[in-house]
This record gives C-alpha cells, structure tokens and sequence, in this order.
C-alpha cells in the first residue's frame, strides 16, 4: 500500500513538474509545445502525462469526495459490460487530455491537477453511462431476453440446424412483418415426400439433442453446462442468473428457452435436464464463492468435460 502512493507521489510529482517547466518557457500552446526547438520537454510531457493518467486518474478507488465509486471501479464495470476494454478507456483518457492542453495550461498552477482529474473522470464517466443504459434495458427483458443477446442467433444442435418449415425466415432488409416462412422457400416442384422428408431430418436433430442429453444426465451440471454451450449461452450469463435466481429457476429458464427455441416440449426435457442428481453439498457450480466469474469459469470447465465425452460417444 505504502508502495503504491510512493508510486502516485512519484507520477504527480513528475506530471506537475513537466508544466512548471513549460510555464517558465512560456508555452501556452500545444502547437507551440511541438515545436522542434521543444522536441524534448514534449517528450518529456507526453511520457509523464501518460503515466500520470494509467497510474494515478484511472486508478482511483472512490471520487466526489468519497461517495461514488472510483475510477478503478468505473473501468472495470465497463470491460465486464463490454462496452470497451482497459486500454481503450486509457487511450481515450490521454487523448482527451493533451486534447486540452492549451485549456489546462491556462489555469492557475494549483488548479491544474483537480482540473486534469475532471477531463479524466469525465471521459470515464461518458463509458459508464453507456453500462447504465444496457443496464436500464436489461432490467426489463426476460431469461429469454437475455440468453437471446447471448448470442444464440440460430436454432441450432451440434452439427444439425433445428427450425420449423412455418417460422418467418431472417433477413436484415426484410421486416418481420413481411418475412415469408421457410415453408415459403422450398421449390414449387418440391413433392409433399420431400417436404415430409425435410420433416423428419428436423425431428431426428431434436432426437439426437434428447439423446445427448439423456446420455449426460447423471451429471445434472455437466447436463446443464452442456446445453447451455450448445444453446451459445455466454457462462457469464448462467453464472449471473444462478446467483440472482438459484439453481432450480435457472434450471428451469434454460429449459424454457429450449422448448421454445428447438421446439422440445419442457416435459420431454425435464425427463434429461433437472436438478435430481445435483449435491448442493458439493457446491457443484461454486456458488458459496459469490463471484461470477469463478462460477463462469466452473460452468466452461463442465462444458468443455461434456463435450468430450459426447464427441467421443456420438
């Protein structure tokens, strides 16, 4: 601890130090600043604005005067959200920083600093309000909602696509409303025995997802982890949702968006994907450990496991 405000000591010291230098060479300008005759006071600013903005602005812990979280946290609630990464917030920061730099050179020595922190926190602040409106939307969808924008875009099961002839075909310059089904799609000379044939490959895809997932049902989590993967549910989403609802409603949520999403009926389901074998004793997705991402991570592991044992069985 002690370290590290040496360490901020050290960067504010050096970042102040650079406009005192600039102040007695009567800079007032960046343009004057990149003059050639100043080549190495610039370099000098850059280098030393740079470390002041990764290692001291970005990696505040709280900010209006203790009530709000800082900076540290800010960041790391935009990468979970996925609004940008680490680097893309740092980049921002200093590019928006020297940006000012004729504004920030006209302020008194002493105002320098929490005007500097301002900039910063006002670019973070731009990113975070981004988390809060995907927040507010999320608020009101539902589980399908969710493992939806999770990026299960197709009806799939492992190496078969799974539709109904009447579902409204996709298409980005079509409008749901004017959308045709794929029954609409298939050839005029196409023979009913095709048509039933078609039919059949459908029903035999949710044969072989049933029966895949009748082979793993032992494990109920394994079961769980695995349907999820093929369903291309991220395991942060899972991970949340057990935390949020329990495993019994996630259980069921996943259920759900199977039936509707394959066409399975739930109670055909349940008989496979249920909680009957699941030792809560055993901790068995990590949840006494309250983080998701240990939960996430127990829940790629269960996948990956499922995985194998299916591509070796079928």
């Amino acid at each position: 601890m002690k370290n590290n405000l040496k360490s901020e000591t050290v960067y504010c010291e050096r970042f102040l130090s650079v406009f005192k230098e600039i102040d007695e060479k009567n800079i007032s300008s960046y343009e004057q600043l990149q003059a050639y005759k100043h080549v190495d006071l610039y370099t000098e600013f850059w280098l030393a604005t740079r470390d002041w903005v990764y290692n001291v602005a970005l990696t505040s812990k709280t900010s209006n005067n203790g009530k709000e979280p800082g900076n540290l946290y800010k960041i790391e609630g935009i990468v979970e959200a996925g609004i940008a990464d680490k680097k893309d917030v740092r980049s921002e920061s200093l590019a928006h920083l020297i940006s000012k730099f004729d504004l920030i050179v006209a302020q008194p020595h002493e105002a320098r600093k929490p005007y500097c922190i301002k900039l910063v926190n006002n670019v973070v602040n731009t990113f975070g309000r981004q988390v809060e409106k995907i927040q507010g939307t999320s608020n009101n969808k539902t589980d399908n909602d969710v493992f939806e924008d999770s990026g299960r875009k197709a009806k799939k099961t492992h190496g078969v696509t799974i539709i109904s002839l009447q579902e409204k075909a996709k298409g980005k310059k079509v409008s749901a409303e004017d959308a045709c089904t794929y029954e609409n799609l298939i050839g005029d000379n196409c023979t009913p025995e095709s048509k039933y044939s078609l039919q059949e490959d459908i029903r035999e895809g949710k044969k072989v997802l049933l029966a895949k997932l009748a082979f793993l049902s032992k494990d109920s989590c394994r079961t769980l982890a695995f349907l999820s993967g093929h369903l291309n549910i991220n395991p942060r989403v899972i991970a949340k949702l057990l935390l949020k609802k329990g495993i019994e409603a996630t259980f069921d949520a996943v259920r759900k968006y199977t039936a509707e999403t394959c066409e399975i009926p739930v109670v055909e389901l349940k008989k496979v994907v249920n909680t009957e074998n699941i030792n809560l004793k055993k901790d068995p997705f990590k949840l006494s450990s309250n983080d998701e991402k240990t939960i996430a991570d127990k829940i790629s592991h269960l996948r990956n496991y499922g995985d194998d044992i299916i591509s070796k069985k079928f």
